[in-house]
């Protein structure tokens, strides 16, 4: 549409994206005018429409020293969250999440969204934080050395799994006299 804009002035324009599908897009805006040092000027508008994305707080776990535990099989005093967000257009899905070193896993193990998905959270918006929930991040050592690992999430953001490094040191329980 037409507008008139008095010298020195200026309007704001909304423009509204919505995408019929998945991947990136590129258009432009082109202002035309009666201005004689420029008469034409394109915006260039760029997009990535209705995609899914993840962000991870932290983006990889170091549990320090962490108390030493009998077994995998009982409860460890050492965890530590993992927030994921949803800071994409569409819902953000993780199918699995597996873990590389034993000494890690989940404590409690997150319930499934369903049978397909072990999580699923909705799209974000403008007007709201991001969806999210929270990962509880376990560390079993029953040694006294340095562990690394890996927590790898399947997710529709990428064909390869996201990685989160994880660290911890086994430590004596006993508290010395």
């Amino acid at each position: 549409p037409a507008l008139s804009i008095a010298s020195g002035e200026g309007v704001e324009v909304t423009i509204t994206y919505a995408p019929a599908q998945a991947g990136a897009d590129l258009d432009e805006l082109r202002v035309v005018s009666n201005d004689p040092t420029t008469p034409n000027l394109t915006i260039p508008i760029r997009a990535n429409g209705a995609a899914p994305c993840l962000q991870l707080t932290p983006s990889s776990l170091d549990f320090g020293a962490g108390l030493l535990v009998p077994s995998r099989d009982e409860p460890t005093p050492n965890t530590r969250p993992v927030v994921v967000e949803s800071c994409g257009g569409t819902n953000l899905k993780i199918s699995r999440v597996e873990f590389e070193g034993e000494a890690f896993g989940f404590q409690p193990a997150p319930e499934p969204a369903s049978e397909e998905l072990l999580i699923e959270l909705p799209a974000a918006s403008s007007d709201a934080p991001f969806p999210s929930t929270t990962l509880n991040v376990a560390f079993w050592p029953t040694q006294e050395m340095n562990y690394g690992g890996r927590m790898k999430l399947f997710t529709n953001t990428s064909a390869e799994p996201i990685e989160v490094d994880l660290f911890g040191r086994g430590v004596e329980n006993a508290c010395p006299i």
